[in-house]
């Protein structure tokens, strides 16, 4: 009976370490809706595009994530956009224990591991479309899709990078601009639409237009390269060749000098020059505001319910932020805190409760 207790036990473990989870955190972005798409395909999934995004499939979906059954060693792929579109696509490996190990195939920009967990990173963004003078009805549909679909203006949470779209409201419903004019291209960084893109205009139709906002700040010239070192010492000069011994045939005088004699050994290398100054820190303030704006406005559409959750968001774009600068932060940047994370989590308190306290 012991032997069988024993056997029973172990097969439950193997059972029970042969699969694992991952959570994907979408941080209040809704993909896939325009065009498709918005599955997980993988490594032990029971079937193709069985893993929806919006949990009506084999994933659990519970509020703003997405559980993914994953095996060790795996292969997965999230299916963000269908179709020619999918420049958001990217993938994912698992360990051993099969949690997430690495990304792949893209998503450098809008994606992240943080805490173990699969984020989508994004920004929120404003937009204002203008319709024509004919105020058609539908010339604000399927610009931007998903939960602001028909709408003319307001915020929505945008994945970062290169996003393309189709205006069908300004071909279907005013019937003013050409279907072959409507494609839209617009860029959301980290810190906004860059500077001169944030207003869209057609050649079919002058009148109809969308601004996008906010703009974000055209960055300071680079710092100064430093100096190059000084030249090392020259190496000293090599002993002089031997004397020949070999006497020259006898006869006539001779006016041509006999061959020299082989050349010594090249001199040691000089000394390295000294390295030039480094680069600018980056200052922790600038980073504490950052990311504290930029988690407030994510939330917007989600508020927090806890103080823990608000600090997670904001620590995790503080980490994406620490890791842009290459850990280069002014040290005299963040007073009485050992960190800049520190001095970070040190403000998360009050500007939870003044933003989403009761």
């Amino acid at each position: 009976m012991k032997h069988l207790i024993t056997a029973l036990c172990a097969l439950t473990l193997i059972g029970l370490t042969a699969q694992a989870d991952v959570t994907l955190r979408f941080n209040g972005i809704t993909v896939g809706s325009q065009w498709g798409g918005a599955y997980v395909n993988g490594d032990g999934m029971p079937e193709w595009n069985s893993c929806k995004f919006d949990g009506s499939g084999n994933c659990a979906r519970d509020g703003d994530t997405l559980n993914i059954v994953t095996q060790p060693n795996g292969n997965y792929h999230l299916d963000i956009i269908g179709g020619d579109k999918d420049n958001k696509d990217f993938g994912f490996t698992t360990d051993a224990s099969g949690n997430i190990a690495t990304i792949k195939d893209g998503g450098v920009a809008h994606a992240a591991i943080v805490d173990g967990e699969l984020h989508f990173i994004g920004r929120q963004i404003t937009f204002d479309i203008t319709p024509s003078p004919t105020e058609c009805a539908n010339v604000c549909c399927k610009i931007l899709a998903n939960s602001n679909n028909c709408t003319c203006n307001g915020t929505a949470a945008i994945l970062l990078g290169l996003h393309h779209t189709h205006w069908w409201g300004a071909r279907d419903g005013c019937a003013h601009i050409d279907g072959s004019l409507i494609n839209v291209d617009f860029n959301v960084g980290e810190l906004g639409i860059p500077a001169g893109e944030t207003n869209i205009q057609f050649v079919g139709d002058a009148t109809i237009t969308m601004v996008l906002g906010p703009e974000a700040p055209i960055p300071g010239p680079p710092g100064e390269t430093g100096e190059t070192g000084a030249q090392g010492p020259q190496g000293k000069q090599g002993p002089a060749g031997a004397d020949s011994t070999v006497a020259g045939p006898a006869g006539a005088d001779s006016t041509v000098a006999g061959p020299a004699g082989p050349a010594g050994p090249a001199g040691a290398d000089g000394a390295t020059g000294a390295d030039g100054a480094p680069a600018p820190c980056v200052d922790c303030g600038a980073i504490s505001q950052a990311a504290f704006d930029l988690a407030c406005k994510l939330l917007a559409l989600n508020p927090p319910s806890s103080l823990t959750e608000f600090r997670d968001c904001v620590d995790a774009i503080a980490t994406v932020s620490s890791v842009g600068s290459g850990g280069n932060i002014c040290p005299d940047s963040y007073p009485d805190a050992e960190s800049c994370s520190a001095y970070i989590d040190s403000q998360v308190q009050g500007i939870f409760d003044s933003k989403f306290g009761d």
